[in-house]
């Protein structure tokens, strides 16, 4: 069971962006989406390669990583090739379109130069303290927001299951669970892990922003 572009979904929510919460609230393919504002490309027209370009943009950029960061992580994690000046036009493209993230990294930046320090919270009210540069001050909030509600989900999926032979917990790897269940209640289990990890994220965003949990099975752990 994986969460659905997690730590967007997170970001559009505690910046408050509204063109990436609409989206979301729309269903809207948000990697369709950029990929359309950056290359000025109608969204029904874009390639699978185009959409590709848009992952590391938009997941790169809700922490403000920097053009030469930008370029080394597209290819590095996406094989997306890029040029410093073409990523630099795609960051600055990107904060056009979502403007709320910039000015929420805007704040950020003014308190921390103001302040020299923050603390920082979750969505749960979970507290960082003392962070002292921006990446962390960026990225605390929206990975720990998501850290609380995997493990929200996590107890759950405890609770339900630890005394079942058939169904073991095998690991949790950033915002996906691993079960390994019998072949024969396989899909049972598959609908059963989707509200497992579903109402506990729900909870904790207060159904501000949709949560999509994607479930795959297969006969290894990797899904394959």
């Amino acid at each position: 069971g994986d969460y659905d572009q997690i730590e967007m979904r997170l970001a559009a929510l505690i910046s408050g962006d509204e063109r990436m919460i609409t989206a979301y609230q729309r269903g809207e393919d948000l990697h369709r989406l950029t990929a359309s504002g950056l290359l000025d490309v109608p969204a029904e027209q874009i390639t699978k390669q185009q959409r590709q370009l848009a992952k590391p943009v938009n997941f790169g950029l809700i922490y403000s990583m920097s053009a030469p960061g930008l370029q080394r992580y597209a290819y590095k994690d996406y094989r997306v090739e890029m040029t410093v000046e073409q990523a630099k036009a795609h960051r600055d493209r990107w904060f056009e379109l979502y403007p709320g993230i910039a000015d929420w990294q805007r704040r950020i930046d003014r308190n921390l130069r103001a302040r020299g320090t923050l603390d920082t919270r979750t969505l749960m009210g979970r507290r960082r303290h003392s962070v002292d540069y921006p990446g962390a001050a960026y990225n605390s909030p929206v990975q720990g927001s998501a850290a609380d509600g995997c493990k929200l989900a996590l107890v759950q999926v405890y609770r339900q299951w630890h005394r079942d032979s058939n169904i073991k917990l095998v690991n949790m790897v950033h915002d996906e669970l691993v079960l390994e269940v019998s072949a024969d209640i396989v899909e049972d289990i598959a609908h059963d892990l989707q509200q497992a990890m579903y109402k506990p994220m729900v909870e904790m965003v207060g159904g501000r922003i949709p949560i999509k949990v994607e479930i795959t099975t297969g006969p290894t752990w990797g899904g394959g």
